[in-house]
């Protein structure tokens, strides 16, 4: 389960943004895995290597599906660029 769950947690969750958001998190929890949460911290900062795991691959499927935060992306030129589409949302 270890091996193919990140993977599949890639494939359904892959975004960049949303990948970095998860791995921010989950760090400042795991800083914290001296501090007593209660029942379901605990559980949580006990799991936090494999969500770590799990925001890589999110990340990495992010990049072949071209999504950060949702919106689509090309690569031009070596600069990622938002495609048209996604700038009129905030016109």
């Amino acid at each position: 389960m270890s091996i193919t769950f990140p993977i599949f947690f890639g494939l359904m969750f892959g975004d960049i943004g949303h990948g970095l958001l998860l791995i921010v998190s989950i760090l400042g929890l795991y800083a914290k895995k001296n501090v007593d949460l209660g029942g379901i911290g605990n559980y949580i900062i006990e799991g936090a290597p494999l969500l770590l795991v799990c925001s890589v691959f999110s990340i990495f499927c992010g990049f072949l599906y071209g999504e950060f935060f949702g919106l689509q992306y090309v690569v031009q030129n070596g600069i990622i660029m938002v495609l048209e589409k996604a700038l009129m949302l905030f016109r």
